[in-house]
């Protein structure tokens, strides 16, 4: 399983690529680059991305519906000319975790 880290960084989780739908309080939906792990996710935008939490959905090929979790900004961080958001996810149910844990061939769940 390939490992994606943006450079310098120390996660060690497994992570796939994804598509990030992002809901931010009293806005639409907007969608962003991202991946995503057991833990949490994060997403490269060019936006501000105000506050310190949000809503995230996305998809693993193993469920018919997307995953809908809320999550904390734990950080921040230059990506290029955009920013990287990461999130940790705050209410993730025992069923979407399994279907994460397999996707990103993670055995700790």
């Amino acid at each position: 399983m390939e490992k994606l880290h943006p450079p310098g960084e120390r996660r060690e989780a497994n992570r796939r690529k994804v598509t990030v739908v992002v809901t931010l309080p009293k806005e639409l939906p907007r969608s962003f680059d991202g991946d995503v792990s057991l833990n949490g996710a994060s997403f490269v935008t060019s936006l501000p991305i105000p506050g310190t939490s949000l809503a995230l959905s996305f998809r693993v090929p193993t469920q018919s519906a997307p995953i809908v979790v809320q999550g904390w900004i734990i950080g921040r961080r230059p990506d290029a000319d955009r920013t990287r958001v990461v999130v940790a996810f705050t209410n993730l149910d025992d069923d979407a975790r399994l279907a994460i844990a397999d996707w990103v061939g993670d055995a700790s769940a």
